[in-house]
């Protein structure tokens, strides 16, 4: 049985407005803060993670096309017919 506060003639009918306002997936001040934090670990995860592609994409063609010495040769579609 929930225990219910007593109902003054004045405050009675403000607090059943308030109750019926706040929803019950109301956030507390811990976990809004929580929330928040969580946004922005995943935020700088996804910065680190591009940086990361970044560098490793510029390894690889530094590596390849000038230190090796190789040639990009851009086949096109492998499909098409030639009609050399």
């Amino acid at each position: 049985m929930e225990m219910q506060p007593l109902k003054s003639a004045e405050g009675g009918e403000v607090e059943e407005k308030k109750r019926a306002n706040t929803t019950k997936k109301e956030k507390s001040v811990l976990q809004g803060k929580l929330t928040k934090l969580a946004v922005q670990i995943g935020k700088a995860g996804l910065v680190m993670s591009a940086i990361t592609v970044l560098i490793l994409v510029l390894y690889f063609v530094i590596q390849t096309f000038v230190i090796e010495g190789e040639i990009f040769l851009y086949i096109g579609n492998k499909h098409r017919k030639c009609s050399c």
